[in-house]
């Protein structure tokens, strides 16, 4: 065992920890390339989204002839100047619809008139040294991406600039549109690795470390030998390795462009994954050490225990299970002695459940039987009563008298119906009939007092199967405790539609309504099945409806004092069960 355990386990254990392990510190570093390169292009695209922002000002601002009058007048008068300053409105208007883009919009002018306040500043010798100047003038009225210093010369900052000319050519001045630099520089400074802002990878326009003259020339020597505008790679300044990671964002119609870089000390990176390695190593070969300690010891119980497990199986192959014992243990021979215990005592409950089901199989039968009882023992069933209605019926026609005899008429089929009930399902259809019939009798009992309505959606299969006499009932009960006592405008409407997968039947009373108390004593009614709370009729149709199709079935009852009663009762639909309907025979 131990030698299957050193070959089978510790030696290809090793051998994947040391591939893991490399696989892992590749992974880390290829993860912090990417990391890198992402917020660099976070950071590039500040820059790139200024660009368009800062050339469309410029050029609007070019051909703008209030500027261009105003450099070239005398002014004698500060009144005037400051007249025709108010003109210069678009200023204002760029600086506050492009504030996250331009920091400042300046204009260089050497006319000696002007009041030299924003927007215009001197075009003196401090200007004119500088390398961008040149640069703007070779240009000849066209734009030019550099970078100069600020109004108050705090900071250095990107700026698109472009010479005012005179309709002959003559230039009037220099317009340089200078960028807002407080969201890249804020970006660079909160980054831990060291970071900078290069422009043509020269000259340093902001960083969060001090650059060392070896490395900035190390830096300029790299970024000026590639054509790629993003990449990494890893050099060495000064004996120590740099991980340099960088991004150039190139403004369109100029050679011109700035370089976002960032520094890291490569030995940083590798040291941790070093010490990762490190610790997996250790933790690797100290687990070892205690696993072949242990499975020396473990491989010396195991055999005991394993003939005695043998034996105990044996036990219970032989079905003598009084002479089972019971073995502790957390391992897989003590699991394997739980699940035999297990087992046995399954086996006892299996056999105990069986006659439990048995019995209560026998006892639902019983109930089931009860309960078709009492619907059958509260059906009216006497024929001769049939027969005297007949009589009745064709007396009324005899003397001329209509109603009667429409009422006598509705009446016996109501009663040809309860002689015919059984515990057979009968279609939804000859059910709404008997609802019809019975509502129809109420109007000529109740009169204009009560207005009373069966509607039924077009997409209902009236073919439906369901069990007889289960809407009856409730209508009763809203005539009789609902609609009885309302002196006018009494409304009773039964709505059958579907869902889904339900059938719906809704009956709807305007009636008297029932108070809290009452509603929770009907509900509570309805859930007798030995007719002890009343309404014997009702609760008899929610047992069955339970019993037949399951306790969701159940009849549900809102009601609220002095407006109304809604009973719901739903029916499964199943469209394999639909019945044709049989042609009732109707009375002459």
């Amino acid at each position: 065992m131990i030698l299957v355990f050193v070959i089978g386990g510790v030696i290809p254990f090793f051998g994947v920890t040391v591939y893991l392990n490399n696989r892992a510190a590749n992974s880390l570093i290829e993860q912090n390339k990417k990391a890198q390169k992402q917020e660099l292009h976070l950071m590039a695209s500040i820059l790139e989204d200024a660009v368009p922002d800062m050339e469309k000002v410029c050029e609007n601002m070019n051909i703008n002839t209030v500027l261009s009058n105003m450099i070239t007048k005398d002014y004698t008068d500060e009144k005037k100047w400051q007249k025709d300053k108010g003109k210069l409105w678009e200023i204002d208007r760029y600086m506050q619809d492009y504030k996250q883009s331009i920091s400042d919009i300046v204009i260089y002018v050497s006319n000696e008139t002007l009041c030299y306040d924003r927007p215009f500043t001197y075009l003196g010798p401090s200007v004119t040294q500088q390398s961008w100047y040149s640069d703007v003038c070779d240009r000849k009225g066209g734009l030019i991406w550099c970078y100069g210093e600020d109004r108050e010369g705090k900071q250095k900052c990107i700026q698109v600039a472009k010479q005012i000319v005179s309709a002959d050519g003559e230039q009037l001045g220099i317009l340089a549109v200078q960028m807002n630099m407080d969201l890249i520089n804020s970006a660079i400074a909160d980054r831990e690795e060291n970071t900078v802002l290069l422009y043509n990878d020269v000259n340093v326009l902001y960083t969060n470390y001090e650059v060392s003259g070896t490395e900035e020339l190390a830096l300029e020597t790299y970024l000026r030998s590639t054509t790629r505008w993003t990449g990494n790679t890893r050099f060495s300044v000064i004996g120590k390795d740099r991980f340099v990671t960088y991004k150039k964002v190139h403004p369109q119609n100029t050679t011109n462009y700035y370089s976002l870089v960032s520094v890291q000390d490569y030995s940083g990176i590798t040291e941790q994954i070093n010490q990762v390695t490190f610790n997996a190593y250790l933790i690797v070969g100290i687990g070892m050490l205690i696993s072949f300690a242990m499975i020396i010891g473990y491989s010396t119980s195991f055999s005991s225990r394993l003939k005695e497990l043998r034996h105990q199986m044996h036990l219970v192959a032989t079905g003598r299970y009084d002479r089972v014992k019971m073995v502790g243990g957390n391992d897989e021979i003590g699991e394997i002695y739980a699940e035999l215990g297990t087992m046995m005592d399954d086996i006892q409950d299996l056999t105990e459940s069986m006659v439990e089901e048995k019995v209560q199989k026998e006892k639902m039968h019983t109930r089931q039987k009860e309960v078709e009882f009492k619907m059958l023992a509260s059906q009216i069933n006497p024929h001769f009563l049939y027969n005297t209605l007949e009589t009745i019926r064709m007396k009324a026609r005899v003397n001329h008298q209509p109603e009667i005899e429409d009422l006598v008429k509705m009446l016996a089929k109501i009663m040809r119906r309860n002689i015919q009930v059984s515990h057979k399902l009968v279609s939804l259809q000859s059910e709404i009939e008997l609802i019809d019939n019975y509502m129809k009798i109420q109007d000529y009992r109740f009169g204009d007092r009560i207005h009373s309505e069966i509607m039924v959606d077009d997409d209902v299969d009236m073919t439906q199967e369901v069990m007889p006499l289960i809407i009856q009932p409730f209508v009763e009960n809203a005539f009789i405790h609902g609609l009885e006592n309302k002196p006018k405008d009494g409304r009773l409407e039964v709505k059958v539609s579907q869902d889904e997968k339900d059938i719906i039947i809704e009956v709807i009373d305007n009636g008297i309504g029932m108070n809290y108390y009452q509603l929770g004593e009907l509900r509570h009614s309805l859930t007798q099945t030995d007719g002890s709370g009343g309404h014997i009729g009702i609760s008899n149709v929610n047992q069955r409806l339970i019993m037949q199709y399951g306790k969701e079935y159940a009849v549900k009852v809102d009601s609220r004092l002095n407006e109304g009663t809604v009973v719901t009762i739903r029916i499964p639909k199943n469209a394999s069960t639909a019945i044709e309907q049989s042609d009732e025979q109707e009375l002459p």
